[in-house]
Order: structure tokens, then C-alpha cells, then sequence
């Protein structure tokens, strides 16, 4: 078969590029290994959409950002549900006030007004969040946050992916490219090579090994991030320690509500043994429960799920989004990590405009 343009992956951050393209009139495929689109890194997830994301210095931040204020454009287009919360940076003990001020000084520095940061006692965050410990004296309040349901959202863009005019092959991993003047060419698992005038790697934890078919080198590390799913407390907001590097135990997460009204812990990050090691321990998940319950007014519940998430972590720890060195009209999306979800929609405006004047 023939198109513009072919994608190779059905996550998130694929399908938000083909959704894009298909927009733009030009003919769109998206290759996918499993039977079902968002069944890698976008299926364990933590479904916040992200307001603060470090260093603030990198692409992944900025695109954080961007993509934080199209969410809502494309949850009205596409129809799928954003609940807007606020964030709680949650200090204790001396000096609680005045590292919250200083913080939130700091973050009104970098952040958007949008975000309205502000500095706020325990006993209005209690007010604000019920599920909030006397624990918390002092905290740096972030509005602008959000929560979806990423299962949904897959759905969604699948469906206005083929509103469209756009395909989706499942069960369909491509095996080799090849590329030429003129064309690349995809074969894939099922027999059927598609041609296609462009190509856009979105292949997550694989992204490598597609970038290789090309001469481009990458390597992707797998890093592991375990959450727990709890029915009670249950909380309206965001809440977690006031730390803006990651501990051992994490890279930051928090207590962060669910669409469906459970509570998830998390995520925490460790490094994983390969790109398929969804393995956990019971440590792992005490781990969670001894970081955060010290926010909780109330005793956690047993968790009633345990997720384990591969991000797709390079060395520079930061989004690579780039040409191939043997064709502009290759698109290479590298290191897209779990802020990725929040990024998507600015990711697929990037694309669309590296290869708008090139279909």
C-alpha cells in the first residue's frame, strides 16, 4: 500500500502525530506490533498532565507546557474527559514557610501566570484537600495540572484518527525499512510493505532499533516505574513532598487522583533489566506507601492494582525529536519519557510542521 506519510507505533505520542498529519490532508498509516493501540509506555501511565517538569532548561519541560494548554482544546475536540486539579508542593517542620515562599517565588519565575502559584498554610490546604495530614504546615499550590484516562484517550484518537481518513494496522510490527529518493519502505510482520513518501519513528522503548534500519544511532535504556492503585483515602488534588530533584526512591510522583475517584502512589524509578521487566517486589510497593502516607489524614488501603512502567530513557534524559541523517523526511522521536502523555500535542504540532513543506 501507498501513503504520504507511515507511523511506526500506536501510543500516545504516534497517534497524536498521525491525528496531526491526517488534519492536514495528507494520507496517514500507523503501524503497530500489538493488538491494541497504547499497549506499551502509554499503557502505564499515571494520567496526570504535567505542570512542572524538570530541568526547566530542557525540551521535555517546554513541551510539557505547551502541550498542558492544547489538553483541553483536543479533550473537547476528541471528546475524551481532562479533569483540571491543583498540585500541592507539601513542606514540613522548620523552615516550612520559607522554603515554600522561596520555591513558589521561584516557580512564578518559570512557570506561565496560568499556573498561579502560590504559597498557602496547612490548614487551607486542608480545606482545600480533606485527605491532606497535619503533617503539612506549609505548601506551594499549582493550578493547571490535569487527569485523563489514557486508555480513553487511545481510544479517542484511534477513532478521530479514522474520522479522519487515516489506517491503523494492528498486529502489524514492522521488521525493516528501507529508504530512497523517492520512498521508504516499511515491511512489516504480516507480509504488507508499505511505501510511504515520509516515515515518523514513534516506536517508544524500540525507537533505537527503528533509528538503526536508517544509520542512526541511539540507545534507549529502559527505566522502571512502579504505582500502587488504592481505594481510599481518595483525594481531589495532587499531593506530594516539596523536593524538586528526585530521591533514590523517585523521580518526584505524588498521591495523584484517578478519574474513576481510586488514588494512585507514584511513580517510583529504578532501572530495569530489559525492555520487557515488569517486575516488582514488596518492597517496591513499601516503598510508596512509607514516601507519601505521611501526607494522608487517613490510613491507606491495601492496593488493589500494582502497575510497573518502562520509560524510554536516553543518556541526555531529555526528548529527542530530529531529522535522520539519511533523510529530512524521517522523523526520529527518541527518549519520549512518561511526560511524553503531556507533551504529545505539541510533539505531533512539531512533526507536522517538519514535514509540512516537504508532502
Amino acid at each position: 500500500m501507498k501513503v504520504d506519510v507511515v507511523v511506526i507505533g500506536a501510543g500516545v505520542v504516534g497517534l497524536f502525530a498521525a491525528y496531526e498529519l491526517a488534519g492536514t490532508g495528507v494520507s496517514v498509516a500507523v503501524v503497530e506490533k500489538e493488538p491494541r493501540p497504547g499497549m506499551g509506555v502509554s499503557s502505564r501511565h499515571a494520567n496526570v498532565i504535567h505542570v512542572i517538569q524538570l530541568p526547566f532548561s530542557s525540551l521535555k519541560s517546554r513541551l510539557c507546557l505547551e502541550g498542558n494548554r492544547l489538553y483541553s482544546r483536543y479533550s473537547e475536540e476528541l471528546g475524551f474527559r481532562l479533569r483540571r486539579v491543583k498540585a500541592y508542593l507539601a513542606a514540613s517542620g522548620p523552615g516550612a514557610k520559607i522554603r515554600t515562599v522561596l520555591v513558589a517565588r521561584y516557580l512564578r519565575w518559570k512557570l506561565p501566570p496560568w499556573a498561579q502559584v502560590a504559597t498557602i498554610p496547612g490548614n487551607r490546604v486542608r480545606d482545600e484537600e480533606p485527605a491532606a495530614s497535619d503533617n503539612v504546615s506549609w505548601a506551594v499550590a499549582v493550578n493547571g495540572y490535569g487527569v485523563i484516562d489514557a486508555e480513553e484517550l487511545v481510544s479517542r484518537l484511534a477513532r478521530g484518527l479514522d474520522e479522519r481518513g487515516g489506517e491503523l494496522f494492528l498486529s502489524a510490527e514492522a521488521v525493516s525499512a528501507a529508504v530512497s529518493d523517492e520512498k521508504i519502505v516499511v515491511e512489516l510482520s504480516t507480509g504488507i510493505s508499505v511505501e510511504a513518501r515520509a516515515l515518523v519513528n514513534a516506536a517508544g522503548l524500540y525507537s533505537d532499533r527503528v533509528a538503526s534500519w536508517f544509520g542512526d544511532s541511539y540507545m534507549v535504556t529502559p527505566a522502571k516505574g512502579v504505582m500502587t492503585i488504592h481505594e481510599k483515602p481518595r483525594v481531589r488534588s495532587i499531593l506530594t513532598h516539596l523536593a524538586l530533584k528526585p530521591s533514590r526512591e523517585t523521580k518526584g510522583g505524588g498521591i495523584i487522583p484517578q478519574l474513576g475517584g481510586r488514588t494512585l502512589l507514584g511513580p517510583s524509578y529504578a532501572e530495569a533489566s530489559s525492555k520487557e521487566d515488569y517486575r516488582y517486589s514488596p518492597a517496591d510497593v513499601e516503598a510508596l506507601a512509607r514516601r507519601f502516607a505521611p501526607l494522608l489524614s487517613e490510613p491507606l488501603s491495601s492496593p488493589v492494582e500494582v502497575i510497573v512502567g518502562l520509560r524510554p530513557t536516553t543518556r541526555s534524559r531529555d526528548f529527542i525529536i530530529r531529522r535522520s541523517d539519511r533523510s529530512p523526511r524521517i522523523i526520529h522521536l527518541v527518549g519520549i519519557e512518561s511526560p511524553g502523555l503531556t507533551a504529545a500535542p505539541a510533539i505531533a504540532r512539531i512533526v507536522a510542521g517538519m514535514l509540512g513543506k516537504l508532502l
